[in-house]
């Protein structure tokens, strides 16, 4: 039986690395989430085997996930780091 949420869940981790990735390279704050979004839509497009609507749903929970897991991850390191150096 085929379940898209474990591609989802892959696609997911996947998207937030890329992000976190090209942060290093350059990219400003503010287009992070955008370029989630797309990658997301993308990434849906190429592997969520399932209706072009669907896939558009699934590719926007994706980026939006990966967005909002790569935001708080970057929150709660920061937290972390400012802990250790008091």
């Amino acid at each position: 039986m085929y379940n898209p949420l474990s591609d989802l869940t892959v696609l997911i981790a996947v998207v937030t690395g890329l992000t976190a990735l090209t942060n290093r390279f350059g990219l400003r704050e503010k287009y992070e989430p955008i370029l989630a979004l797309v990658l997301g839509i993308l990434f849906a497009f190429i592997y969520v085997d399932v209706t072009p609507r669907y896939q558009v749903l699934a590719g926007l929970i994706i980026g939006l996930s990966s967005s909002g897991l790569f935001k708080n991850s970057k929150s709660v390191y920061g937290k972390v780091q400012r802990k250790k150096q008091k």
